[in-house]
C-alpha cells in the first residue's frame, strides 16, 4: 500500500499510514509538509486536522504482518515450508517435511526452543 502523496509504500517506522479527520490517509513523512502551526491541512480537500494524527491501524496491521511475512525463511527443498526446526546432529535450520523425511530420529529442536525428537 501506497502514500498517495510520495507513492512509496506505508512502513511501520518513517511512513506511518496517518489518519486525517477527514478520511483521507497519508505517510508521516509527506504529512510534515502540510503543517500549518498546530494543524496540518489534507493534501486532498484541504480539511484542517489537529497536528496529533492517530495511526491508521487498519493499514498498520496490514503492513506489519507483511513486514514480519517477509522475515520468515523458507525451506530450500520444500520451498512452500517455513523453516522451524534445527536438527543438532546435522546442524541444519529444516522445516517439516525435511524432519520427516531426511532428518527422521535425529535430536531436533524448534526454534521457538522446544526440543522436539530424538
Amino acid at each position: 500500500m501506497k502514500c498517495k502523496i510520495c507513492e512509496n509504500d506505508f512502513d511501520t517506522d518513517t511512513r506511518i499510514p496517518r489518519n486525517l479527520n477527514c478520511g483521507h490517509t497519508f505517510c508521516e513523512q509527506c504529512l510534515k509538509l502540510y503543517v500549518i502551526g498546530q494543524e496540518i491541512e489534507c493534501p486532498k480537500c484541504t480539511k484542517k486536522s489537529n497536528y496529533k494524527l492517530p495511526i491508521c491501524y487498519a493499514i498498520f496491521d496490514l503492513i506489519y504482518s507483511e513486514e514480519n511475512y517477509k522475515k520468515i525463511e523458507f525451506c530450500t527443498t520444500h520451498p512452500l515450508e517455513k523453516l522451524q526446526f534445527k536438527c543438532q546432529i546435522d546442524n541444519e535450520i529444516i522445516c517439516s517435511n525435511c524432519l520427516l523425511q531426511k532428518h527422521n530420529g535425529h535430536i531436533v529442536i524448534s526454534l521457538k526452543g522446544q526440543a522436539i525428537g530424538k
